[in-house]
């Protein structure tokens, strides 16, 4: 499996913020409930597997997964 993401799910995550007292961890919550546990739902699903390209985005304030087929063709030679 393959995972992006667009440039404006980085912020979308962090905006549940850090504090002093507890860091980052507020954040990493968000990226487990948000990222980590609708991917292992998918995945024992049978919707997502090693072939598969997840790409995050953020649509209407809420992450949003879409899922294809990985690319496994030769970029052509002139394109590197």
């Amino acid at each position: 499996m393959a995972l992006s993401w667009t440039d404006e799910v980085p912020g979308w995550l962090a905006s549940e913020g850090s504090s002093e007292r507890f860091g980052a961890r507020l954040v990493r919550r968000r990226v487990e409930q948000e990222v980590e546990n609708e991917i292992g739902g998918r995945i024992l699903r049978g919707e997502i597997s090693a072939a598969r390209q997840v790409t995050l985005s953020v649509v209407d304030d809420a992450l949003a997964f879409e899922v294809h087929e990985l690319r496994t063709d030769p970029l052509p030679s002139d394109a590197a």
